[in-house]
């Protein structure tokens, strides 16, 4: 099973890719135990045309 999580772009919203991958996503790892075989932390840099803003901000699997 895969679980996506996306945070949607907003003009100044912010999102902690730091506390994410370094506080938030090792919590769920331990919760989880074996059952979570891994996770990655994805940033929103851009969108689909040159210049225009990202759909999503952050995405975590």
């Amino acid at each position: 099973m895969k679980v996506s999580v996306l945070y949607a772009y907003e003009e100044g919203a912010r999102f902690d890719h730091d506390y994410y991958r370094d506080k938030h996503l090792p919590l769920v790892q331990e919760l989880m135990g074996s059952y979570c075989k891994g996770y990655s932390v994805d940033r929103g840099i851009g969108g689909a045309t040159p210049g225009s803003d990202p759909r999503y901000i952050g995405m975590c699997h």
